[in-house]
């Protein structure tokens, strides 16, 4: 990961074209800190996904929970989670003030954390609603 070079780097280094700075950015330090964060996020949401379905809270196969049943608790997770690593890659967190990379295990930990508890907080499902039979039972001492 040292070698990598930065992106303000790879655009001093490619001056002459838009198209020349845009094949050089995939391999920038920056470019390999979202990789990672993204597949480690993705590890969290599994996690919280597995966590759910252990305490009975949904029901079904990952595929049909992301994909189906939850589209757009996804969507809203994965955005989420998107724009938390990218604010912190863009903040300098993974870098320390004289600009040695903290290491992937800190990388991996924080993708970790951050997606398990983006996906715990938009996809924590619809509060039950109640027929009136049910309150007047629930309600009895």
């Amino acid at each position: 990961m040292n070698n990598a070079q930065t992106i303000s780097q790879a655009h001093e280094a490619t001056q002459q074209s838009l198209w020349h700075f845009l094949a050089q950015l995939p391999q920038t330090q920056e470019a390999q800190l979202l990789y990672g964060l993204l597949l480690a996020g993705a590890v969290g949401m599994i996690a919280n996904y597995s966590v759910k379905w252990a305490k009975g809270e949904i029901e079904g196969n990952l595929w049909c929970y992301i994909a189906r049943d939850k589209i757009r608790a996804t969507v809203l997770s994965f955005s989420s989670y998107l724009g938390v690593a990218l604010a912190s890659i863009a903040a300098g967190i993974f870098v320390t003030d004289g600009g040695t990379f903290v290491g992937w295990s800190t990388v991996l930990w924080f993708g970790v954390t951050n997606g398990f508890a983006v996906d715990a907080i938009a996809n924590k499902g619809k509060r039950p609603e109640w027929t009136e039979d049910e309150r007047r039972e629930r309600a009895k001492p």
